[in-house]
């Protein structure tokens, strides 16, 4: 459980800097800050994804709560103007708590509200529940849900026409709007619904006039509930928000099968292990349904993000294997093996989960990902199906596909494409100083030596021996050209690309993955020059700097509006995703000693604290460049998620072999168990 106290929630400034979501599965979600305020466009109650996981859009924005005690009004919610916050409902927040949804709690006199939010698995739905203690009578609670209907990239302004009908029955309402959306149902528990339509004008969301976009709205009340509570013994009240009909709502059922849902997925976790529980829930946030069942895929970053094939791919291993969960992993691997064109794999999707082909190195993460499941699972006869798709994109590669991306004189992959930044690296309006990523890129090539590798590795459990042979001749004379171009004996690290006569020595990360993915490219006696350089110049308490600080085009800040943040995005911003592979790189250079492990365990120390503000429960996309490194991006970033949780169970939990967290977890436990044991009879033997 992760606690946030009255000391924070009484503060305005660092309640709002707190947020939380909930997610279905489905792209859906719903989230605000611990206060109810919402602060950006994104944020809503009913978040749903009306071509899943896409298309998503604000339905309900969120509620308005009132409480009557004794014929006293108290309001329970808090919104933001201009100039001002009214009303004052986050006076009376005590407590907030992610157990393992988000719970509220007001304090109201000797009365106590404990208000919980969470979305059900599977649907397009929200429930909101209150408890009202103690259950003395002479209460009542009014409820006005604010409605957006609109896309969630958009705001709702100018008092549309918005419903085209309401109907009311005795414990449901059903409202139909007036465009091409889904209807809103809403059951609940209350005594009636008021049908009152009313505009409430300009909502100021603070977050969106940080980042320099439009940020006030208008939001629709089509009415109000009214739960009374005049007799004692009853305490609860409830709304269940969704976009399609149920038959019947048993709402203590529903949040039951949610909470026994997640309960399993940390069930074999020891209960001592509070920083990566939050994490594994996390996980289980981003893996939501495409197509048709049992087609899988990650969401790449809440709020704003889709699901893109390379973060999925760099994710995977974490969420989804270093959790137990193979089937999972398995049938996102067969989804996007089914996507794969001219040898790309899709960029990311659009709201009519059309793909987007235009990335370098997608395809190349596949075959990381891939390994990986099979380092885990041992499934060989799956990676066998997989050998025409696999052979399809090594062949396009060789030869050339979209982009000119082909395979050069020297075995290495290149690109000229000018108009689309297809690493990822792939901020468009970057500083005009800066060249753009093409050419020989150094992480590209590195993904390309591991394809090879693994290519040749599942062919040779197989049949095609000669096959498996060829490839891994080729892997070798790749290695040979890859130290020959990136190496660079004048800076002591490697050349980030070479674009024909122009070679780029800016200092960035990207080089670590020649040495840190599962096959290193990196010769081993240059290994150790590259950690030192990126540990002296890179590394933050939050991840790997995107370039080093002495460089003239440095962001040491992401902040101010959307120019100035696409510049600093890829110029000295902070990636967690790095961070695991900067890890992995420790283990490998410096093997699996005491002394070693240790340095990698503290290198994820700071999101202990971290997973306390920002997205509470999860892990930001980005941090600031440069002190005090601030928490900026999506609240919730898949691979930032899923590397902390590979990272830490392959190299700091880890001894060499391929299980789930929950298993080393145990086994740690059971071992420090034995030896407390053993300690106590050897002290009672002595006595």
């Amino acid at each position: 459980m992760i606690r946030i106290p009255e000391a924070l929630t009484a503060n305005m400034a660092a309640a709002t800097l707190r947020e939380w979501i909930e997610t279905n599965g489905l792209g859906g979600y719903a989230s605000s800050t611990i206060l109810g305020m919402n602060t950006r466009r994104y944020h809503g109650l009913l978040v749903a994804a009306i071509n899943p996981p896409v298309n998503r859009h604000v339905i309900v924005s969120k509620v308005e709560e009132t409480i009557v005690i004794k014929g006293d009004k108290y309001c329970l919610s808090s919104n933001q103007y201009k100039g001002e916050v009214f009303p004052d409902g986050h006076k009376y927040l005590k407590e907030f708590r992610l157990t393992p949804f988000p719970k509220f709690i007001y304090q109201i006199g000797e009365y106590r509200v404990e208000k919980s939010v969470f979305m059900i698995h599977g649907k397009n739905a929200t429930a909101v529940k209150y408890l009202i203690l103690p259950d003395k009578g002479d209460v009542e609670l009014y409820v006005r849900p604010m409605l957006a209907y609109r896309h969630f990239h958009q705001l709702q302004t100018g008092h549309q026409n918005m419903i085209n009908d309401i109907s009311i029955s005795q414990h449901a309402v059903k409202i139909t709007p007036n465009w091409s959306l889904p209807p809103l149902y809403m059951y609940h528990s209350a005594d009636i619904f008021r049908d009152k339509g009313f505009w409430y004008n300009n909502f100021e969301y603070r977050e969106e006039a940080y980042r320099g976009f439009q940020c006030h709205e208008d939001l629709f009340n089509p009415g109000y509930f009214i739960f009374t509570f005049y007799r004692p013994s009853r305490y609860d009240a409830w709304i269940v928000f969704s976009t399609e009909p149920f038959v019947g709502v048993n709402i203590n059922s529903i949040e039951e099968q949610e909470i026994v849902r997640r309960s399993k997925l940390v069930k074999r976790m020891p209960a001592d292990h509070s920083f990566l529980e939050p994490l594994v829930f996390a996980a289980d946030s981003f893996i939501v349904q495409r197509d048709d069942k049992p087609n899988t895929s990650i969401i790449a970053g809440y709020h704003w993000f889709e699901d893109w094939s390379r973060d999925a791919m760099v994710a995977l291993p974490g969420l989804t294997l270093a959790t137990g969960r193979f089937q999972i992993a398995k049938e996102m691997l067969f989804a996007y093996s089914q996507k794969f064109n001219k040898g790309l794999l899709p960029n990311y999707f659009t709201d009519t989960n059309e793909p987007v082909y235009n990335t370098v190195d997608a395809s190349l993460w596949f075959f990381y990902a891939l390994y990986k499941y099979l380092l885990y699972t041992n499934d060989y006869k799956f990676a066998e199906s997989l050998i025409p798709q696999l052979k399809s994109v090594i062949q396009a590669y060789m030869k050339g596909t979209l982009f000119d991306i082909h395979m050069n004189d020297r075995n290495l992959i290149t690109f000229s494409e000018t108009q689309l930044p297809l690493t990822w690296m792939d901020a468009i309006g970057s500083d005009s100083r800066s060249r753009q990523r093409k050419g020989m890129v150094v992480e590209v090539n590195a993904l390309w030596y591991t394809a090879l590798k693994v290519m040749s590795h599942i062919l040779s459990k197989t049949d095609y021996l000669s096959d498996a042979a060829y490839y891994a001749h080729l892997a070798d004379d790749i290695k040979t050209s890859f130290n020959a171009v990136f190496q660079n004996p004048v800076t002591g690290y490697l050349n980030d690309f070479v674009d024909e006569d122009y070679t780029e020595t800016a200092l960035r990360p990207n080089q670590i993955l020649s040495i840190g993915l599962p096959f290193a490219v990196l010769e081993e006696n240059y290994m150790e020059k590259v950690i030192n350089v990126v540990r002296e110049n890179l590394l933050t308490p939050f991840g790997l700097r995107t370039l080093s600080p002495d460089h003239p085009c440095f962001a040491p800040h992401y902040r101010g509006g959307e120019g100035p943040r696409n510049i600093a995005y890829h110029q000295g911003t902070t990636w967690t995703w790095l961070l695991g592979f900067y890890a992995t790189c420790l283990v490998r250079v410096y093997r699996r000693t005491p002394q070693t492990v240790a340095q990698a365990t503290s290198l994820f120390s700071a999101f202990h604290e971290h997973l306390r503000v920002g997205g509470i429960g999860t892990v930001s996309e980005i941090f600031d460049g440069a002190m005090p490194y601030y928490f900026r991006g999506c609240i919730s970033q898949a691979w930032s998620v899923g590397e902390i949780l590979r990272a830490y169970n392959e190299d700091i939990l880890g001894d060499g072999s391929y299980q789930p967290l929950f298993n080393r977890l145990s086994i740690l436990k059971n071992n420090r168990e034995d030896q407390t044991s053993n300690a106590e009879d050897n002290k009672s033997s002595s006595i």
